[in-house]
């Protein structure tokens, strides 16, 4: 009864997103494999008494969406997560919040704390108006029309 055919010893992690991407999040060295129980890395023959038959050894994560789409936040790493100190200027990436956010696929934000994928995003929403919409006339400004 070894770790090598235990369900609690895994050689991978992974996360799967809607989109097909997939992110490797753990790979052990050869030979080895991470124990969940024991929260080390033990070798395929090491032996103990928490063995589970069972498992392939890779945990995969599966997650809705896109990596862009999903934010962590960190510490601030252009004032090191010290945000604003007392007389100080406040950071201007995270605006003396000390914290940022970290996207799944590697980004971390700049001040307007958004993606360049949700940049792009927004910047191609075109706004329109349901032909069926009633409207009605606003007064205001000159000529009736709002300023």
């Amino acid at each position: 009864m070894h770790c090598h055919g235990c369900s609690h010893w895994v050689c991978e992690r992974r996360r799967q997103y809607g989109d097909g991407t997939v992110q490797t999040d753990y790979v052990a060295p050869e030979g080895k494999g991470h124990c969940d129980v024991l929260g080390m890395e033990t070798a395929a023959a090491f032996g103990c008494l928490s063995f589970a038959p069972g498992g392939n050894h890779v945990e995969t994560e599966y997650i809705d969406g896109a990596p862009w789409e999903r934010w962590a936040m960190v510490p601030c790493p252009d004032c090191e997560g010290r945000g604003c100190t007392m007389g100080g200027r406040a950071c201007q990436r995270c605006s003396g919040t000390a914290k940022v956010r970290r996207y799944d696929d590697g980004y971390v934000a700049d001040e307007t704390w958004l993606h360049p994928k949700e940049r792009e995003r927004r910047a191609g929403i075109v706004a329109t108006v349901d032909p069926g919409t009633v409207l009605r006339s606003v007064r205001g400004g000159r000529d009736g029309i709002l300023s």
